[in-house]
């Protein structure tokens, strides 16, 4: 094809050419070979003059700027792709001009596009954070809600004489109330349905907020407001504008880019037992309002991909560190505040940081030297260097935590995970150095290798790949225990707290509680915290899960005294010394290890 621009050809011809030159860029953007650098700037210029002609192109483009942004071939294909990504609100409102449909960019995959718009459920405490900063962005999508019959009970809270109407008649205008409440009319009667290309029906931002005010102001515990909420499942439409706050311009500042001159690097380079034996990593901690942005950033980021983590939706701004690792790479890393920490295990989230783009992030739990890794790479970026990624992350664990086994949930290699499947994710671990920790698939996993190593081409099928995701793989640092954490499952010792509770006080869970605070507050001799005090619930956990412990009434003082260091690290700023203590305590390892085997 001559170099004229691909908007002059014929509307076929020019559907061709830009579908190339797409396909092109998406090939050679993985390409590091001499030459790469300028065939990409030449396809992204012919790409600038040309009119994408729907919304699957432009996400495509899109996608592919994002992963030049992280992984640039030259610092003029960095400037480039960060200024074509600053244009891509223009391309979506050009196409919406030509009465496109931009329904494909309220997908989880494309979604938080300038200009754009996304459809999802949100908890209550994040809803609580995103709509002051965006209100007349966000509105209650009422076509997109299957079960309005459930604001009924929260709406009788708030609503009076709702009880007229919902108690006794059918077919109630839930949203007829709710929009009369917060001042604002829907587009359409609400006895009307919607007809086929009619526009979405929306409540009024100002119904949105009236809500949440109204929430916030019930006789309730924060966390209860937040469960009423959180049962009402609102579908949230929140459009899209084209500053810094998208997934599209969404930028960290960064000293110098680090320019891909070679080859990315490939799982078979990475050796886990290398990496995690390396030495320390920089870290540095953060000062609290620097923080404090960067748990928000992790907030937005998660939230403009339709997601929610539990670590960003409550990170500690106190607490947040960061580790440049290499590659143009930092990770944040932080936890959570004690009110919000889980019973036993140690809990902390991070953000991973390429170039200045985020890339992915991930979440862990830890207790004594074990911990529980969820690894997710942004979509676009999984061609990336995902394991050298998962090395130095596990690498940063250990160094921080003194963490040597790391185990990861059969959610993540493909159980009830179709995609984990479609990847081939079990063998991404299996071939860093995970193992199966059930006998059984430890078995099925050799009769794989064997068919696989037999050089007849053979690949484990969708089946065979569902089976082996039906357990938690493990990976054992040098010099860890091999074999010690087998056996072990958390939710064993929650199991064993649900029998002993039943068995001993009748399933009164109000009884057990108190019986295991005030028998464990004796044996160790100290006063359990009042229940007005910080860390109350976390001493009772505590508590709860040394009380099926045998004779623990009987350890030696030092064990005894060791415990109660330990209990009162809990609500420490941050959980690094409630781990470092657990792990020089062997007695409760080995009593924790047989509860939950």
């Amino acid at each position: 094809m001559n170099p004229k621009s691909a908007a002059s050809a014929t509307p076929t011809a020019a559907r061709a050419a830009v579908e190339r030159l797409l396909a092109e860029l998406d090939g050679r953007k993985r390409d590091f070979t001499p030459g790469a650098a300028r065939r990409l700037e030449e396809v992204l210029d012919r790409l600038e003059r040309s009119k994408l002609p729907d919304a699957e192109a432009l996400i495509s483009l899109h996608e592919s700027l994002l992963f030049l942004a992280a992984y640039p071939h030259s610092p003029g294909l960095l400037r480039k792709a960060h200024a074509s990504l600053d244009s891509v609100g223009e391309r979506v409102s050009a196409l919406r001009a030509t009465g496109k449909t931009l329904s494909a960019f309220e997908y989880e995959e494309a979604s938080g596009v300038s200009q754009t718009s996304l459809i999802a459920i949100f908890s209550y405490d994040v809803m609580r954070w995103l709509y002051p900063r965006f209100p007349a962005a966000m509105r209650i999508d009422e076509r997109q809600y299957q079960s309005p019959e459930r604001l009924a009970f929260l709406g009788r809270r708030l609503m009076p004489l709702l009880e007229e109407d919902s108690l006794v008649e059918a077919n109630v205008p839930f949203f007829a109330w709710l929009n009369s409440a917060g001042e604002t009319k829907s587009p359409r009667p609400h006895s009307a349905p919607a007809k086929p290309g009619e526009a979405l029906p929306l409540t009024g931002s100002h119904t949105l907020g009236w809500l949440l005010r109204s929430l916030a102001k019930l006789p309730l515990p924060a966390r209860e407001i937040a469960e009423l909420y959180d049962l009402l499942e609102l579908p949230i439409q929140w459009q899209i504008d084209s500053s810094a706050k998208t997934r599209t311009r969404m930028r960290f500042p960064f000293r110098r880019p680090f320019i891909q001159t070679g080859p990315l690097l490939r799982r078979a380079d990475i050796s886990l037992d290398h990496e995690v034996s390396k030495g320390d990593l920089p870290v540095e901690p953060l000062r609290v309002s620097r923080g404090k942005e960067m748990v928000e950033a992790a907030r937005l980021a998660s939230a403009l991909r339709c997601r929610e983590l539990y670590g960003f939706t409550y990170g500690d701004p106190a607490e947040v560190i960061r580790a440049p690792v290499g590659r143009g790479v930092e990770f944040y890393l932080w936890g959570v505040p004690p009110a919000h920490r889980l019973p036993l295990r140690a809990y902390g989230a991070v953000l991973m940081i390429k170039n200045g783009t985020p890339i992915g992030y991930a979440e862990h739990m830890a207790i004594f030297d074990r911990m529980e890794i969820g690894f997710n790479i942004y979509y676009t970026f999984r061609d990336g260097e995902s394991a050298w990624l998962y090395s130095q992350l596990m690498r940063l664990f250990k160094q921080v935590y003194g963490v040597t086994s790391f185990v990861v949930d059969p959610y993540q290699i493909g159980a009830h995970n179709e995609e984990a499947i479609a990847s081939g994710s079990f063998w991404f671990y299996r071939k860093l150095g995970f193992r199966p920790m059930n006998a059984g698939l430890a078995r099925l996993l050799e009769h794989e290798e064997r068919k696989i190593q037999s050089g007849s081409g053979y690949r484990s099928p969708a089946a065979s790949l569902r089976r082996l995701a039906q357990g938690y793989i493990i990976y054992e640092s040098p010099g860890s225990d091999r074999g010690i954490w087998d056996a072990f499952h958390m939710r064993n010792i929650g199991l064993r707290v649900q029998e002993k509770m039943a068995r001993d006080f009748n399933g009164d869970a109000v009884k057990f509680r108190d019986s295991a605070r005030e028998s464990v507050a004796s044996a160790l001799g100290i006063r359990p915290p009042n229940q007005d005090q910080p860390g109350q619930k976390l001493f009772e956990d505590f508590a709860i899960m040394l009380s099926l412990i045998p004779r623990m009434s009987q350890w030696s003082r030092t064990a005894r005294r060791q415990l109660v260091q330990i209990i009162q690290s809990r609500t420490a700023p941050d959980e690094t010394d409630y781990l470092r203590l657990l792990q020089q305590h062997s007695q409760l390892r080995e009593a924790f290890i047989k509860l939950g085997s």
